[in-house]
């Protein structure tokens, strides 16, 4: 599925079915090892890192976003679009990643992992997206601006902005996880 750069509860569902399955593609059958080799002699992210980094960003996120939606005016937008800096956001963070920037350190990611807790966690934080998307169209979510937790606190981007970008920030570090399974040296 192509993204759609439109907040609706339909869009928002089939992009988080189709992250589902390629998060399931991704982990089906990883050992302990795989999940957690470090490529380049641990200079960069295992496949567990790129999930628990997408996790932690996901609810991070996620209560920025319901907390702009808490106690907002109830005027549902069926289709509410990202403002244009938004826009440009979600372009550069889209795969395939056009800008590399550090992970804030609240978002940094740990280093051991298993499997079934991380997994549990990474369909949590998309379940909870989901579940506040329901809300995000019952509030002018292309007015309404929530407080970015990364630049802090400036209300940049509208909620609808929000969303979307959780969704092109997740597809990007899955595609890097696919990316360290696809290395000549990946464990077998």
């Amino acid at each position: 599925m192509t993204p759609i750069y439109v907040l609706t509860e339909e869009n928002v569902a089939g992009q988080v079915r189709d992250i589902r399955e390629l998060l399931d593609a991704l982990c089906a059958g990883l050992s302990p090892t795989q999940l957690n080799w470090q490529p380049d002699g641990g200079r960069r992210w295992s496949v567990g890192q790129c999930l628990d980094h997408v996790t932690k960003t996901t609810y991070l996120y996620n209560s920025h976003l319901e907390e702009a939606v808490t106690g907002a005016p109830r005027q549902p937008t069926p289709a509410a679009r990202p403002n244009v800096l938004g826009r440009a956001f979600i372009w550069m963070i889209e795969p395939p990643a056009r800008i590399r920037v550090r992970a804030p350190q609240t978002v940094q990611p740990s280093f051991s992992f298993d499997l079934e807790h991380l997994l549990a966690e990474a369909t949590g934080a998309l379940a909870q997206l989901q579940e506040l998307t329901s809300r995000t169209v019952q509030v002018d979510s292309g007015r309404l601006r929530f407080a970015n937790p990364f630049l802090r606190g400036s209300r940049v981007f509208n909620v609808a902005t929000g969303v979307l970008v959780m969704l092109a920030h997740t597809r990007r570090h899955l595609i890097q996880a696919e990316r360290v399974k696809a290395m000549t040296d990946f464990p077998s």
